[in-house]
């Protein structure tokens, strides 16, 4: 999980800050108003400072999950699915496809070397299959961990 911050901008809008972005920011002082930050950034990116430093020069944060890899082996993906007893749903799904969609999609299934994580074959097998988004980046994570 990372920390996502988010602060002001010079219009009094809130804004997220990516990782490693620099950023200026202006203080809201407890509903008195919102003042512009005195004390100069010596950073050039968050990376370098904590949750604590970054906490005094931002108006919220939250954690994040870390990004999802942009694709997957698919045998890891299989091996996962049947771990989890889920590869008859992925069959099932694709068996109810109609054409040409059915022929696409079990080609992919069966063919493809990775998977693309937030492809069009994968987001609509997810989909088609009811796994929330937590159920999804767990899948994907355990495919990733998987070790032979």
């Amino acid at each position: 999980m990372a920390t996502q911050f988010s602060t002001l901008d010079a219009d009094g809008s809130s804004f997220v800050i990516p990782a490693g972005a620099p950023f200026q920011t202006f203080w809201e002082d407890g509903g008195e108003g919102r003042f512009p930050n005195e004390v100069s950034h010596p950073w050039n990116s968050l990376d370098i400072w904590g949750p604590d430093d970054l906490a005094r020069w931002c108006i919220t944060s939250e954690t994040v999950p870390d990004p999802l890899p942009a694709e997957v082996p698919m045998y890891r993906v299989k091996i996962v699915l049947a771990q989890q007893g889920l590869t008859a749903g992925v069959a099932a799904y694709i068996a109810g496809l109609g054409e040409p969609a059915k022929t696409i999609a079990q080609t992919l299934w069966d063919s493809a070397p990775n998977l693309v994580v937030g492809g069009d074959f994968a987001l609509q097998v997810k989909a088609g299959m009811g796994l929330t988004d937590e159920q999804y980046r767990s899948l994907i994570n355990a495919a990733m961990a998987l070790t032979l």
